[in-house]
């Protein structure tokens, strides 16, 4: 998983050119992180599941198979010309992981951050949420599981120090 800092370092050094498929992947590991979606459920999205007046994405569907805003679907829809059931990240037919998997690889070289797997992502939303206090049964449900398989898999706690538990318990009795 990424804690913010490192995903701040990878996605600066992420490459982003709209020209050879590279923006596309940009948005993807947006998504992966900022969502805790499976790569699945983000590659099969179409223009039917986002509804930028309500500000939301409605993953309903996945492929199986081994944004950044409005600025994406703005030049998605001008470079492709696509219709609402076309894939957002492959028109038609889904990007392959493979091809983001070479993508991350040169934002790690770039950024001198460690490569995780795709699915590192989704435990990295997780223990973002939960280690900014984000309640764990709401995270476990954005997740599709319980509490404790979320506990289990998918939340890594951040650097605290045995001084940061004093310091929470002192700051009750102040």
């Amino acid at each position: 998983f990424y804690t913010p800092d490192e995903f701040e370092q990878f996605i600066q050094c992420f490459p982003r050119n709209k020209e050879n498929g590279e923006y596309v992947c940009y948005v993807i590991v947006n998504l992966l992180y900022f969502m805790g979606c499976r790569f699945g459920e983000c590659v099969a999205l179409t223009m039917n599941d986002i509804d930028m007046d309500k500000g939301t994405i409605r993953f309903n569907k996945t492929v199986a198979r081994y944004v950044q805003g409005r600025s994406y679907l703005d030049w998605y829809k001008d470079l492709y010309c696509v219709t609402k059931e076309t894939f957002l990240f492959g028109v038609d037919r889904p990007v392959l992981a493979k091809v983001v998997k070479k993508r991350m690889a040169i934002a790690c070289e770039r950024s001198g951050i460690r490569m995780i797997k795709i699915h590192g992502f989704r435990r990295s939303n997780a223990s973002l949420l939960c280690n900014a206090n984000a309640p764990v049964s709401l995270v476990a449900k954005r997740l599709g599981h319980t509490q404790t398989e979320c506990l289990k898999t998918y939340v890594k706690f951040f650097n605290n120090s045995e001084q940061d538990l004093i310091d929470i318990i002192d700051s009750q009795f102040e």
